[in-house]
Formats: C-alpha cells, sequence, structure tokens
C-alpha cells in the first residue's frame, strides 16, 4: 500500500498549491480596485438639470440643491431622513432638497411602487411632504402588507386629505410619469442602491465618505464656496 501514497501525496499537493494560487490571485485582484474607490461619472449639463426636477422643499433660489434618490420601503432611506432634515435647518434659505423616486421593486420592496404611488397621490392635494414623512415614520406598519392600500387612506385621512379623491389617484397611479422617468434616470446613472445622494449634481458616495456627518461636511462646504464663509 505504500508505494500508492507517495504519488497520492505529491498529487493533493500540487492541487492544494494551484487552489491557494488561484485563491490569492482574486484577492489581489479584489484588492487593487473595491467598488467604493470607482470615482463617479461626470454628469452632463442636462443630468444636472434633471437633477433639480421634482417634488422639492427649501428655497426655490437657493445656490446648493441636494438630489436624493430614495426608496420609502428602504429602512437606510428611513435612517437617513434626520440628517436631511437637520441639514435643511441648519442651511434655511441655502438649500433645497429634490425627491427622486428609485423604487426597488418588486425586490426586495414588495410595496416601494405603490407607496411611491401613495406620494404623489398625496401631492396632487398638496401634502406630498406630509405623505412623505407618513410613509417613513409608519414603515414598519406596511412594508410587508400584502395590500397597504387602506392603510395610504387611513394615513391621508389623518392629513386631511379628501380620502375619495386619494383613493381614486392612487388607485390609478398618481405620478406613474415621473416616477418610472426618475427610476429611469437612476438606472441611467447607475445607481447602487438607495439613499444616493447628488449635491450640485455631484454624488455623494455615503460608503466613503463617512455617511451622516461626511455629507453634512460637504454640504456645509459646498454652502461655504457658494454664499462665502461669512454669509
Amino acid at each position: 500500500m505504500k508505494k500508492y501514497l507517495i504519488p497520492i501525496l505529491f498529487t493533493a499537493a500540487i492541487i492544494a498549491l494551484l487552489v491557494f494560487a488561484v485563491r490569492a490571485s482574486m484577492s489581489e485582484d479584489n484588492n487593487v480596485k473595491p467598488a467604493e474607490s470607482t470615482p463617479a461619472a461626470q454628469l452632463t449639463d442636462e443630468q444636472k438639470d434633471e437633477l433639480k426636477q421634482g417634488q422639492s422643499k427649501g428655497a426655490d433660489d437657493a445656490k446648493v440643491v441636494l438630489s436624493e434618490f430614495a426608496d420609502f420601503q428602504c429602512p437606510a432611506c428611513k435612517a437617513f431622513e434626520p440628517t436631511l432634515a437637520e441639514i435643511l435647518a441648519e442651511n434655511e434659505g441655502k438649500v433645497r432638497l429634490v425627491f427622486k423616486h428609485f423604487p426597488l421593486y418588486p425586490s426586495p420592496h414588495k410595496n416601494a411602487l405603490v407607496s411611491a404611488y401613495a406620494s404623489e397621490a398625496a401631492g396632487k392635494q398638496g401634502k406630498f411632504w406630509e405623505m412623505h414623512d407618513k410613509l417613513y415614520e409608519t414603515q414598519d406598519d406596511w412594508a410587508e402588507a400584502s395590500d397597504p392600500k387602506d392603510k395610504f387612506v387611513e394615513y391621508a385621512r389623518e392629513l386631511g386629505l379628501n380620502t375619495d379623491d386619494f383613493s381614486r389617484d392612487l388607485n390609478a397611479e398618481a405620478g406613474k410619469d415621473v416616477i418610472d422617468r426618475d427610476k429611469a434616470f437612476g438606472t441611467e446613472l447607475k445607481l447602487s442602491g438607495t439613499p444616493t445622494i447628488f449635491v450640485n449634481g455631484e454624488e455623494f458616495d455615503l460608503r466613503s465618505g463617512g455617511g451622516a456627518e461626511g455629507l453634512k461636511a460637504k454640504v456645509k462646504q459646498v454652502v461655504e464656496e457658494a454664499y462665502g464663509t461669512g454669509q
């Protein structure tokens, strides 16, 4: 039996060396250009203009525009809302926030699209942002519902909307053209997920840029450049 042992061990050693070499090569490739370090593509003037279109709040003539691609069923988007509110409050009159729909539907967020319709149905009665806030506040209540429309009508009632008009607009897929356009635009920009934030047409990488605190620092810098440090 021993005369067969040496060739078997030799073959096993060769295979092990090959596997180690392949894995080492893959590891080196993965470390050369991690996804986070890939520079963002330069946007065209037309794309920058498109980023300014949509439901917005803040001064219309603000020199700094934050454009957020978001999904109402996205937990990360919900968690980021206080940061955006803080930025607007700290830079009142200088920053405008634009909401861009990017529903991750049907996977992983099965109710992302219908919640986008709910926001736009409320927007028809001048309360997009009120419904926007309500959808994030109650996200856990409707996110996994088989049909969340009844809950959305309940929220509309709480916000003082005409529920008959809201229900009609919700069932008619209110804002579908806008939502589809935003989603197509985000896909064109090769968004990797939500939330994705642009500051005056420049994408801010939340992962490598320091998250919420990094974004606040970036906005402060851009505001100072636009208005001067003494303003």
